[in-house]
């Protein structure tokens, strides 16, 4: 994703960040040249990447959006927006309709990244796991 993000991001880029977690995605797009990442989190986790954009000097350059992406609110359109689609299980049919939501964030042209995502699933049986993640 880091050379992806290289190769995509245009210095003064404006990227948002959808379901940032710790920021990952839009503190490397700033390394590549983005001038500003809207980080939109509905988790507290947002607190550790508000730390870890200190830490790393990105401080002025973050926006920290501490909201559900379907209702967050933006000042400008993006150029980019950068997500990890899949979620602890696979397949996370909020961030799909997050995702499809997010268009409105982009500013013609603009485009998501990844810009496509295929998931592979094999069936497997195993109670133990089938009692943790689904109980009974």
């Amino acid at each position: 994703m880091r050379r992806a993000l290289r190769e995509t991001v245009r210095p003064g880029s404006v990227v948002v960040d959808l379901g940032a977690g710790t920021g990952i995605l839009g503190f490397l797009s700033l390394r590549a040249g983005a001038a500003r990442v809207y980080a939109v989190e509905r988790h507290p986790v947002l607190k550790l990447a508000r730390a870890i954009a200190a830490e790393n000097r990105f401080g002025d350059r973050v926006r920290f959006v501490p909201s559900d992406s379907r209702r967050a609110r933006l000042p400008e359109r993006a150029d980019l927006v950068v997500c990890d689609p899949v979620g602890p299980m696979g397949i996370d049919p909020e961030m799909a309709e997050a995702l499809r939501d997010a268009r409105r964030f982009l500013k013609r042209g603009g485009r998501f990244m990844p810009e496509r995502s295929e998931v592979w699933v094999a069936p497997v049986k195993a109670a133990a796991l089938h009692r943790r993640h689904v109980g009974a």
